[in-house]
């Protein structure tokens, strides 16, 4: 065999071929092994932003007492949040309005506690419950606590948005 220009230019296609071809096989395989798997929790939660930074409760427990009502107390490294309703029943629960359906918030940063609470014409948000079955609680909530001891560590108000808490096994009140 001689070699005639039609032969390189053949030869020369089929490498160009091939390293377009080796070429998208290594972006394909690229691709797909950055290909993130969204996978869902069923943990029980608790969750919100504080102020506009992530507050997660790292030991949350939701209690119900004798007369059916809710209590969740949700500990983070030296804050803790405690939303309280009047029931465990799915429904609105509007914050401001009574002592019975309130939010509180207690951080103890730098040996300082400084308290936020909603109440009469305190404070403001809701409590929603979107779902109480098979004995666990679950739903969002928001609100605006004032600090109203003064505390002058504390800014006036703290607000919470986009909180939730799901899954939430009640346990009865001690």
């Amino acid at each position: 065999g001689q070699i005639t220009k039609k032969t390189i230019f053949v030869l020369t296609n089929h490498i160009i071929t091939m390293k377009k071809l080796f070429s998208l096989i290594v972006i394909l395989v690229t691709l797909s092994s950055c290909q993130e798997e969204v996978k869902f929790n069923n943990d029980p939660g608790f969750q919100a932003f504080r102020d506009d930074v992530l507050f997660r409760g790292i030991d949350v427990r939701a209690y119900k007492s004798t007369s059916g009502a809710l209590r969740i107390v949700a500990l983070a490294e030296g804050e803790e949040v405690v939303l309280r309703t009047t029931s465990t029943n799915v429904g609105l629960y509007p914050l401001g309005t009574s002592v019975s359906k309130v939010a509180t918030y207690t951080n103890s940063f730098d040996g300082n506690d400084v308290f936020y609470t909603t109440g009469i014409d305190i404070g403001n948000g809701l409590i929603e419950i979107t779902e109480s079955a098979n004995n666990t609680v679950k739903g969002k909530f928001k609100f605006n606590a004032e600090n109203t001891l003064d505390n002058p560590f504390g800014n006036e108000l703290v607000n919470f948005q986009y909180g939730a808490f799901y899954q939430l096994p009640l346990i009865p009140e001690p």
